[in-house]
């Protein structure tokens, strides 16, 4: 997966993790409906795979890459990961947490910017 079809995979998982029906009415914990659901999973799986950089709380810019991806390109991620948590918080929030402390260094003026 290069780097054009890395943004356009995670802006179709964004997608797919926004704007799935969800069913709210006896269920406190919204679901998507199980096509865009079960989409959003693969794709967040791959992604997670090919791109996290554990250590780092990162997402590389490149499969293979050690360097990290830029803030717009993490600011996709971040999306996809909020959509993701809304559905599935036992699965995700902990990524989003994590993710949410690594990408704050870029706006922290007193540690080196990442990448």
């Amino acid at each position: 997966m290069n780097r054009k079809q890395f943004l356009h995979a995670s802006l179709a998982t964004l997608v797919a993790w926004r704007v799935a029906p969800v069913a709210r009415a006896a269920d406190p914990a919204p679901t998507a409906a199980p096509a865009y659901l079960a989409r959003a999973q693969e794709v967040t799986a791959a992604i997670h795979a090919k791109f996290r950089m554990p250590k780092q709380s990162l997402n590389r810019n490149k499969p293979g890459s050690e360097s990290p991806e830029m803030a717009w390109g993490s600011s996709v991620l971040f999306s996809m990961l909020v959509g993701a948590s809304r559905h599935q918080p036992q699965t995700y929030q902990r990524d989003l947490l994590k993710f949410h402390d690594g990408i704050n260094r870029y706006w922290d003026t007193g540690v080196k910017i990442p990448g």
